[in-house]
């Protein structure tokens, strides 16, 4: 059932009409409360971003005057409360790796249907990351490694992740990174379940393995 409870303001920067068309036709049958608005140019979106809480962003790759991590970088900067989706034809591993860096949690591309598109906004309304089912396929049959639920770590949980490595308790990973220890707990049992791992080793050594660490 889609999370009516909150209302949610969906942002779109977007010069693909069919895409942007879509969005403002199938976001409010999944979350009834939300709002939608269409932006054709970045510098009108971020002029617009002050207005809105509780905001997720579509930021197509085809608006953008200079590279897509850098304007995700600046955006997240002015703004921490958004939840950032990236949307381009198609990604490569490079583009991928630095849309995530910049601090996306979300990557979907035009090939993506209404479902996924939902599925996605939904993972990170929660504050999870998203790969497009299409870019996961491309990476299977280019022989790369893909999880199949498009999960990867978010920038705090790659952070919790490097200080595990080191040896470190919650405790002192939460000192380390100046938030609760009930926080760090949460970080942790979120890496658990979507590594689908039982306990620390585990975890550690299928951080290693992914190359996240």
């Amino acid at each position: 059932m889609a999370p009516s409870a909150k209302a949610v303001s969906f942002m779109v920067a977007d010069a693909f009409p069919v895409f942007c068309d879509g969005l403002v036709s199938d976001l409010p049958k999944d979350f009834p409360k939300c709002s939608v608005e269409i932006f054709d140019t970045v510098v009108k979106l971020m002029q617009s971003l002050n207005r809105f809480n509780k905001t997720i962003v579509f930021l197509g790759t085809n608006i953008c005057n200079q590279p897509a991590d850098e304007i995700s970088r600046e955006l997240l900067k002015q703004h921490e409360e958004v939840k950032l989706i990236i949307v381009a034809n198609m990604f490569d591993r490079q583009m991928m790796e630095r849309m995530f860096s910049a601090g996306a949690l979300g990557c979907l591309t035009y090939h993506d249907d209404k479902d996924e598109i939902e599925y996605c906004v939904k993972r990170v309304m929660k504050g999870e990351t998203y790969e497009s089912r299409f870019y996961i396929e491309e990476k299977k049959r280019n022989g790369e490694s893909a999880e199949e639920n498009g999960y990867r770590p978010t920038p705090k949980q790659r952070e919790v992740l490097q200080l595990l490595v080191k040896g470190m308790i919650n405790k002192q990973i939460a000192e380390e990174m100046n938030c609760s220890v009930y926080t760090v707990n949460g970080h942790m049992s979120n890496l658990r379940k979507n590594t689908n791992t039982h306990n620390r080793v585990e975890l550690q050594n299928y951080a290693r393995e992914k190359g996240w660490v």
